[in-house]
């Protein structure tokens, strides 16, 4: 299923697109970003189909960072 490099700036990368409505601040955190759950749900959704990773519910946690989350989603990848 992983059908693109799995490296974090890639993951942000899509991320952008994944949520075109938004300005994406790779340190921000996440509860800090306007999204609703429609959009949450979108992003876990590009992240399995893009890159064959299935979130929970901990790795959402508001206190993470977009670029901490692309480097969980990067490093799964690399290790699966």
């Amino acid at each position: 299923m992983k059908t693109l490099p799995a490296t974090a700036s890639n993951v942000l990368e899509h991320l952008a697109c994944c949520l075109p409505h938004l300005e994406l601040n790779p340190t921000e955190r996440l509860g800090a970003l306007k999204i609703d759950s429609i959009d949450y749900v979108e992003m876990l959704c590009m992240i399995h189909a893009e890159f064959g990773v299935r979130l929970n519910e901990s790795d959402l946690d508001p206190s993470t960072t977009l670029e901490q989350l692309a480097a969980r989603v990067a490093s799964q990848v690399t290790n699966s």
